[in-house]
């Protein structure tokens, strides 16, 4: 078997926090140096001066968190000037790769492999950056990447092709991701390598000490959503849901954890049908909290209208916690049993609060709610990447 630790590794991403901070600490374990290179837009520091929702959630300072940073990780900031629209958006995959460039030059990094998250645009620039520098190239696809932007326009289906045919290795997240690439015309093998979760932060913990610790009654049924407050993430019907939900339980509370530039609307849409006393916008939490609003909850609900495998649904059940939501991308491949919680088709909300309203009246059990996930710890996720990159070294 290949040693990794005398290798160097590069990885392209569009943040170092959460899923890819998480997977990033628990690979640099097996290598020499990681070197991490995070695109971000300066234009979203605007937000420090005029109150845009959701533009803070692209600043530097959210892309990236250093808190417990491992010491062979060298993170690098990649600036790129550009507005948000569709086909500047589509054309700036050069741009980051010469931005990249740019980075390794200055600081005179040498790398043996090439880890690009998402097929745009890292995996653009990581499959031009692998012709240059002739390394292995490794890209993964998790959501939008894939179900969302090679079917807006041929334009973008180039650009996404580009990335997964330069690439040695092809990662994704759910069986459903893996349908999509081989339709659009991938002929390499795929690997599924799901998200996973920190088993030091999340785990079963006891339920009245974290509300009192985040200030919550101890006697309300809470409900529990985290995620960017983004269109996708179909936070507005969890939103119109809950007036059917309160005529079953009067005595919910419901709590939505994150930040985006759908904020002001779904404010306003809980001011119009009167619930601020039922459902309350905290914002951003750091990283290691999310725990405690978890383990504090008595259901988890991701409403999103479409997803690849998202990590919170594994954090959620490893809480022990049951999970309603959406039957997209890679969650019917986990939520199998209604021991673990409740699916419905996405955007239904009459069908969401009805799942709700069933499974606040049910009794979990929290070890198997928490075993169905043993498995997808972030150290078992990085065994399938290291097999990964020793085969493309050895190669």
């Amino acid at each position: 078997m290949i040693d990794l630790k005398n290798k160097n590794i590069i990885f392209l991403v569009h943040s170092y926090r959460t899923f890819q901070k998480d997977q990033i600490d628990s690979i640099s374990k097996y290598f020499k140096n990681v070197y991490v290179i995070v695109r971000y837009k300066p234009i979203s520091s605007l937000s420090k001066f005029i109150n845009i929702s959701g533009l803070n959630v692209h600043t530097k300072d959210y892309a990236i968190d250093l808190q417990n940073k491992p010491n062979n990780v060298h993170i690098y900031e990649a600036p790129m000037w550009y507005l948000p629209i569709n086909f500047i958006y589509r054309s700036i995959g050069r741009y980051h790769f010469n931005v990249i460039d740019n980075i390794i030059k200055k600081n005179n990094i040498y790398f043996d492999i090439i880890h690009s998250h998402f097929l745009w645009t890292s995996g653009y620039a990581g499959a031009i950056l692998k012709k240059k520098y002739n390394k292995p190239l490794v890209v993964t696809g998790h959501g939008y990447d894939v179900y969302d932007l090679p079917f807006r326009d041929k334009v973008w289906m180039d650009n996404i092709l580009y990335s997964l045919k330069n690439a040695d290795v092809i990662t994704t997240v759910s069986h459903k991701n893996k349908d999509i690439l081989e339709k659009i015309g991938v002929n390499k093998k795929i690997h599924i390598i799901p998200n996973g979760y920190d088993d030091k932060i999340f785990y079963p913990r006891n339920k009245e000490y974290c509300r009192s610790q985040l200030n919550l009654p101890l006697d309300k049924k809470i409900i529990l959503s985290v995620g960017n407050l983004e269109k996708i993430k179909g936070h507005i019907n969890l939103i119109n849901a809950l007036p059917n939900i309160l005529k079953y339980h009067e005595n919910v509370l419901c709590y939505i954890v994150g930040d985006g530039s759908q904020r002001n609307y779904l404010q306003s849409t809980i001011d119009k049908l009167e619930l601020n006393n039922k459902i309350f916008l905290i914002g951003k939490r750091p990283h290691d909290e999310i725990s405690l609003w978890m383990n504090a909850c008595d259901l988890f609900v991701l409403p999103s209208l479409n997803e690849g495998n998202p990590t919170v649904m594994f954090e959620c059940l490893a809480c022990g916690i049951p999970f309603v939501g959406s039957d997209i991308g890679g969650i019917s491949e986990y939520i199998k049993s209604d021991t673990l919680g409740m699916l419905s088709k996405a955007g239904d909300h009459t069908a969401l609060s009805e799942n709700i309203a069933k499974c606040l009246n049910n009794n979990y059990d929290s070890n198997i709610i928490s075993s169905s996930v043993k498995n997808c710890t972030w150290d078992a996720v990085s065994e399938l990447y290291l097999d990964r990159y020793r085969e493309i070294i050895e190669r």
